[in-house]
Formats: C-alpha cells, structure tokens, sequence
C-alpha cells in the first residue's frame, strides 16, 4: 500500500488533496499535517513513499521539510512534490528545483 504524507497550513487544501486522493485510489493510506513538527511525528512513526509539501507554512516551513527529508539517511529515498501558492518562477522554487521529484 502506498503512503502519502500531505504538508500544508491549510485544512481546506489538507481535506480537499485527501478527498481528491481517495477518490483516485481508495488504497493509498493518507497522513495529513499542518506543522513541520506533525510531519516530523508521522516521518518517524509511518513508512511514507510520497510528501506533497506547500512551502508556505508558518513558523519551519517547506523548505525546511526538504531539508530534513535530504538529510535523514532513512528519508532521503522519499518522493517529494512541492504544492504551493507562490509563483512559477520564485526564487524559493527555483532554487529548491533540485531537490524534489515534482513540482
């Protein structure tokens, strides 16, 4: 069974991306989180193969999950995907271009 681990502020987005997920295959197990420290909590406790991330988050942010993800010899294989609102071309997404799988 494949895991998700959906990273963002927002509850709307967070059930929307779950609903939207489900509805595509009722088999893929969804973990949600609001705050670096809930993903943090489900890294640890959860086999996760994917993470959309929305960079914009309060207080540790996306990038800030990138950067636990690369350096975290047992999450780095982790598939990462960056949801967010800021614009195409920000200098925040470019520069992180590299590190995820999607975007």
């Amino acid at each position: 069974m494949t895991s998700v681990l959906l990273f963002d502020d927002s509850l709307y987005i967070l059930k929307l991306l779950t609903v939207s997920i489900k509805k595509y295959d009722t088999d893929i197990q969804v973990f949600t989180s609001q705050t670096f420290e809930e993903a943090e909590a489900v890294l640890q406790s959860e086999k996760i193969d994917i993470v959309f991330i929305d960079l914009q988050v309060p207080g540790k942010n996306g990038a800030d999950l990138i950067e636990y993800l690369k350096n975290n010899p047992r999450l780095r294989k982790i598939k990462m995907v960056i949801l967010t609102e800021t614009s195409k071309d920000s200098l925040l997404k470019t520069s992180l271009k590299e590190e995820v799988d999607a975007y």
